[in-house]
């Protein structure tokens, strides 16, 4: 590789501000599309039950709270809540379920929060209440003289997919797009160096 004259290169460049600007509109073209139309959106329902534990009981919050959490993620309770909201067992499988549901509670807080993350906002919602309800059942079937369970949020429809944002995907088509034509000009010039070095050559 022969020595880079900087000045040289950065007048190289300028001078291709057409094809650089070309590439990145349709770069940024190919981001605003992969985002509409080819990414799988995904919506987030998120719903929250206190526990309310009664004073001098012999059982704590602490061994209560684990123990729901762990029944909410059993095979029945999922069959069981997608039966509950309405809907076919065949669009969602268990391991599916599993994996896109999220239930726990922050250290030491007796609120548990249920979130779950499918591609239909509806089927999110109507889930999401399904195993909150379960939930409630639950405790009242087992740990009724302990306490109380209240509902804080029932599940909400969201509206916006949480793993789509136009924006962001332009921004980043975008930078990936002038990344690309930086090199490839960086390569076309690179090789139109030695060939303007011999033509000055022959001309001196």
């Amino acid at each position: 590789m022969e020595k880079i004259d900087i000045y040289d290169l950065m007048r190289f460049y300028l001078s291709k501000w057409m094809v650089v600007l070309v590439v990145l509109l349709f770069s940024a073209t190919l981001g605003y599309l992969y985002a509409s139309f080819l990414q799988k959106p995904l919506y987030v329902s998120e719903s929250r039950v206190l526990f309310i534990n009664k004073p001098k009981e012999y059982i704590n919050e602490k061994d209560i709270v684990p123990s729901l959490i762990d029944v909410l993620s059993t095979d029945k309770i999922l069959r069981t809540a997608v039966d509950k909201s309405g809907i076919s067992r065949d669009a969602y499988g268990v391991e599916s379920l599993r994996k896109n549901i999220n239930i726990g509670n922050s250290k030491g807080s007796d609120m548990i929060t249920i979130k779950v993350k499918l591609s239909n906002p509806q089927d999110s919602q109507k889930i999401n209440n399904s195993i909150r309800e379960l939930l409630i059942d639950f405790f009242n079937d087992k740990y009724k003289d302990y306490g109380d369970i209240q509902t804080i949020d029932s599940a909400n429809l969201p509206i916006n997919a949480v793993n789509v944002n136009v924006t962001k995907q332009a921004i980043i088509f975008t930078g990936l797009g002038f990344v690309l034509i930086v090199a490839v000009l960086f390569v076309v010039y690179d090789r139109k160096v030695p060939s303007r070095k011999a033509m000055n050559n022959e001309k001196q």
